[in-house]
């Protein structure tokens, strides 16, 4: 009967080829997905497709041939010219710095990878093929810039064991042909398909056939699966101490993040889910909170910003013109805590150092009036600091360390045209005017208002990022106020400003950072994540500036609507917490485990495992004498024949091995009943004839 293709391991077929290609494919794939850029992920494919195709055809067509024994010599040629040519094909083909220092090696193992697909020809490089794979997929999932790498490395593995398996098994074949295993019978006339089938039914059969070394790599890729996320989860808190600076990629594409539009903030959108992406590094002064754009517009949905200037002073209650702005009270409004004859940089005391770690155009900053030194200059046309295109970049912002409020706290009586524009109640739904007006009733503190506008909306809203969209035809804040009652961060924070704003104190809309101190290490470095993103309302209060109100902050949390709960699903927490219940099992089955292996050896053993050992003695008998005289036994030879042909280089152990073959012939194959003394006197026969071999061996 003729094998299959997966059957026949005479010679790689299809499967192999299909195999070899989902592999090289995974790997290219996850290299552009870890650098952010479809474009690497497509060449990449591409090439190894194109490749492998190629190489399938040369097998097939000149597999026997002289030039297809040159594929190793190839192989590595190919792999040093990707090496010292993947830098100018990464200008040709790629965007410019699409690879970070980091990942620069990930690239020369894209190019070899390619390359080496087009002389995949026979076993040797078919296997090697997957080495630059596997190193790409240990540079990727390093620095975890791809979340669904364990997948793709999962089934990468999965197809290497199983080529792997399939090249193991055509070994076999050979190694069962020069045996002498096909030389006599019906077997020496099949050809080698149909002897690779015969191979599977007969002695052979768990050597030759893949499923033993595929079940071998499948429990170790079990096992990977299991302990990995293990280590993980352990080795983090751990590594939360040490400085490791991830890679710098270029920025994701517009349906990634929207961060690149700084002069809209949309309300009330939906449900919303921020990843653990990485996005910038801060050291230094870091602040509580770390504003990146200010909005001082309420269209009715939406914020955003309007450049004011402070020509005219303003009566903060009336709105009526007062006279011109001076020198002097443009500094006092710009730098409101600045003291008498103080210099700037006095002012600016605090300076916390960025790391933008892909291309942007926030800078993280704090303060009244922040300054920034970098290479890049910010754009002074938008409200804040911020770059005017999306740049990586490093620098430090210099801010000044705003005071405490406290019951004294007053907003300013008159206000330059620039903080007058934060006072505007244009477009403020009545129901909020009219909740601002009762709960501020009698009140004569400015900052007393404050704290009841921001105690109001915390107690009137639960927060909840899967809250849904506010309707169309609503204003958002009227709705989560006296409607839905839930939202996220900014509905909170757009609540508080347009009460502020009706009680009359200047307050603007802030959307930026709020850190979590379990991303700080030791050296006080702290790592900005995607999911750290926040909104919350500043208002602006004499001689201090710009103060935090956060109503977030003791707001009732709905189940699962924390800031850290609604993200992108987590298939790395999935398979921890199933890594943990698995280990949990494997360290059971292991105690229950010894525990049999104990009963099992107090209790009398049966002819089965006796025969077994006994089995196992001959085994290392066999073996000895075939260490010794390099000449194996062929599966043909009984044992007398075996030690008939090899007795010369015996010698004077000859008489010996043949004493101790016709033991093993009349136990394994004579009518007495095998006893457990038979096996203890085989193994001492057996060790003391290995010993006498070692001191022949020696003597020579």
């Amino acid at each position: 009967m003729k094998a299959n293709a997966w059957q026949d391991t005479s010679q790689a077929n299809w499967i192999d080829y299909v195999l070899c290609w989902l592999s090289s494919a995974l790997a290219v794939y996850s290299c552009g997905q870890a650098v952010a850029t479809n474009v690497v992920s497509f060449i990449g494919v591409i090439g190894v497709t194109i490749g492998i195709g190629l190489s399938y055809i040369v097998r097939t067509k000149f597999g026997e041939t002289k030039f297809a024994k040159l594929d190793g010599i190839l192989y590595c040629v190919l792999a040093w010219t990707a090496v010292f040519v993947a830098k100018q094909l990464n200008l040709v083909f790629f965007p410019e710095d699409t690879f970070p220092i980091e990942l620069t090696p990930s690239s020369w193992l894209l190019w070899m990878t390619i390359f080496g697909s087009f002389v995949a020809w026979r076993d040797g490089t078919i296997i090697f093929q997957s080495i630059p794979a596997l190193a790409i997929f240990g540079f990727v999932g390093c620095y975890d810039t791809f979340k669904f790498v364990v997948f793709l490395f999962f089934i990468f593995l999965i197809c290497f064991a199983t080529l792997f398996a399939r090249a193991h098994g055509r070994d076999m074949q050979q190694r069962a042909l020069l045996s002498g295993y096909f030389v006599n019978g019906r077997s020496a006339q099949m050809n080698p398909s149909e002897q690779a089938y015969l191979l599977r039914e007969g002695p052979w059969r768990w050597a030759a056939g893949a499923e033993w070394a595929l079940g071998s790599a499948m429990i170790i890729v079990v096992l990977s699966l299991i302990g990995a996320p293990v280590i993980q989860a352990t080795a983090k808190p751990i590594s939360g101490l040490v400085n490791v600076r991830p890679p710098r990629l270029r920025p994701p594409t517009p349906a990634q993040t929207n961060s690149a539009n700084m002069t809209v903030a949309t309300v009330g959108t939906g449900p919303v889910r921020l990843s653990d992406n990485p996005v910038f590094e801060v050291s230094g002064d870091v602040a509580d909170y770390l504003r990146i754009a200010s909005f001082n517009v309420w269209n009715g949905r939406a914020w955003s910003m309007s450049i004011l200037k402070g020509e005219q002073l303003k009566d903060r209650v009336t709105g009526q013109v007062v006279g011109s702005e001076t020198t002097g009270i443009e500094d006092k409004f710009r730098f409101p805590n600045k003291k008498p004859r103080a210099y700037s940089d006095e002012y600016h005391e605090l300076t916390m150092n960025i790391l933008a770690l892909a291309s942007t155009k926030e800078i993280p900053q704090s303060g009244n009036d922040p300054s920034f030194v970098g290479e890049k200059a910010p754009d002074k046309s938008v409200s804040g600091i911020m770059l005017g295109t999306s740049e990586k970049y490093e620098g430090k912002v210099n801010y000044d360390k705003v005071p405490e409020p406290g019951l004294k706290s007053k907003v300013p009586k008159v206000l330059d045209s620039h903080l007058y524009g934060h006072m505007s109640d244009k477009l403020i739904a009545d129901p909020v005017k009219k909740l601002t007006v009762d709960i501020t009733k009698g009140m004569s503190s400015d900052f007393d208002k404050a704290l009841a506008i921001q105690n109001e909306v915390t107690s009137r809203i639960k927060y909840n990022t899967n809250a849904g969209a506010t309707p169309d035809n609503r204003d958002p804040v009227e709705y989560a106020l006296f409607e839905s009652h839930e939202g996220y961060c900014d509905l909170f924070a757009s609540s508080v400003v347009q009460m502020a704003r009706v009680a009359k104190i200047p307050a603007r809309y802030a959307i930026g950072y709020l850190p979590d101190t379990k991303n700080r290490n030791s050296a006080g470095t702290q790592l900005l994540l995607e999911s750290d993103r926040h909104a919350w309302a500043e208002l602006y209060f004499e001689d201090i500036g710009w103060v935090v109100f956060d109503a977030t902050a003791g707001a009732t949390v709905v189940p699962g609507g924390g800031r850290k709960d609604n993200k992108p699903t987590d298939f790395n927490a999935i398979l921890r917490i199933a890594g943990t219940v698995l280990n949990v099992l494997i360290g059971v089955a292991a105690v229950v485990g010894v525990w049999l292996y104990i009963r099992i050896r107090r209790l009398p053993k049966t002819i089965s495992v006796i025969r077994s050992e006994l089995d196992a003695e001959y085994v290392a008998f066999i073996g000895a004498i075939w260490k010794f005289t390099g000449q194996r036994r062929l599966l043909s030879e009984t044992t007398n024949e075996y030690l008939a042909r090899v007795g010369e280089p015996l010698r004077d152990l000859r008489s010996k091995a043949n004493e101790i073959g016709l033991f093993f012939t009349d136990k394994m194959f004579g009518q007495p009943e095998i006893l457990a003394s038979d096996v203890s006197e085989a193994k001492e026969s057996v060790q003391n004839f290995k010993g006498l071999l070692s001191k022949m061996q020696k003597s020579r």
